[in-house]
């Protein structure tokens, strides 16, 4: 099924140059306003805080160099922001105060940057081939706990104690934040695998209950894996996605480059280059719905902390080179709508 637009309006933009990541404000926001807070990086080297209910800029900071990774503090840093850089560090801003500092460094580029509130901690993960784990109250490299990882990392999720980081090969890295002390096992590492898919990861997210997560590729494929082993072997699988014809039928594929859960009902949106949105349900192995085309490649998408809204980044991630009319970047906050992502009852 294709749904239209009529639930969907345009963020008015506080950047000027590609979108790297949306991040609405997740639960344990210390804000009124909360649910429609959202924060974007960007190519353009800023961080901007919006607020979708009014669709208004509330604050912008910058770093020298491009912003590949935004992030919310929660709990007692609920009203701290991060961000990772191109420039190799991890900044931290503050709202009530308006000040931005550098929080910590990498070797190299920062690719991803999460926060646990249940940890209380913020991770990085750097195309200097390490994650690290920082204290959200303390600023400076002295009090990180830097992990090896085996290539650069190019994609992580952070969800309650669990870290997945994905690498620029096919491996995966999964840790759980309460057994990272190197006295008892020298990673904290639950499980070291290749991703279910053959070709490069662009994107992985756990699911909300954290039984297993889901891997996107630049094969057009998105892969779900359970953590704990299953004898069922039903429960671990892969599908395509993102895939089209082209006018003489050949098949085109398109990289998938996000996923995000809505927090109530488990199902999960894509996002590819091929500008669209699909909504899956994972446990009954479904599509649920597709959303109309957007102008350009999906570079980013997250559902708000109740599920209403999805925040999706229209903004072309180069796929296909420098393009002579680049197509403008753009922000649309969709209205969730139950049909949207309630997964349908099984016809007996």
């Amino acid at each position: 099924m294709s749904h239209n637009k009529e639930h969907e309006y345009l963020l008015k933009l506080g950047c000027k140059d590609g979108i790297s990541q949306v991040c609405f404000s997740p639960t344990g926001s210390a804000e009124a306003n909360s649910k429609s807070l959202l924060l974007v990086s960007s190519w353009d080297c800023s961080v901007s805080l919006h607020d979708v209910q009014s669709n208004s800029l509330m604050c912008q900071y910058r770093h020298p160099a491009a912003v590949l990774s935004c992030c919310f503090g929660t709990g007692s840093s609920s009203k701290e922001l991060f961000s990772g850089s191109l420039d190799r560090t991890v900044r931290k801003y503050d709202m009530e105060t308006q000040v931005d500092v550098e929080f910590g460094r990498h070797d190299n580029a920062v690719r991803c940057v999460s926060y646990s509130m249940e940890a209380g901690v913020v991770v990085s993960g750097s195309w200097d081939k390490t994650i690290k784990i920082w204290d959200s109250k303390r600023v400076g490299n002295k009090n990180v706990q830097a992990i090896q990882q085996p290539d650069k990392v190019f994609a992580m999720d952070v969800f309650g104690y669990k870290v997945i980081v994905g690498h620029a090969g096919r491996t995966l890295r999964i840790y759980d934040l309460r057994k990272l002390d190197s006295s008892i096992d020298p990673a904290g590492t639950q499980t070291h695998s290749e991703s279910p898919l053959k070709y490069q990861t662009r994107c992985v997210k756990v699911f909300p209950d954290q039984t297993a997560y889901a891997v996107g590729s630049i094969e057009g494929r998105v892969g779900v894996e359970y953590f704990k082993a299953d004898p069922d072997s039903k429960s671990k699988f892969a599908f395509r996605c993102h895939r089209s014809k082209d006018k003489d039928g050949n098949e085109v594929i398109n990289p998938v480059n996000a996923i995000a859960f809505h927090p109530t009902y488990g199902t999960f949106a894509t996002g590819g280059c091929d500008g669209l949105v699909n909504i899956w349900d994972a446990k009954n192995k479904k599509k649920l719905c597709q959303f109309a085309r957007y102008d350009t490649s999906i570079s980013s998408l997250d559902f708000n902390s109740d599920g209403s809204k999805l925040a999706i980044a229209s903004s072309y991630t180069y796929e296909r080179g420098e393009l002579r009319n680049p197509i403008p970047d753009s922000i649309i906050i969709r209205n969730i709508q139950d049909e949207d992502v309630k997964p349908k009852p099984k016809i007996k």
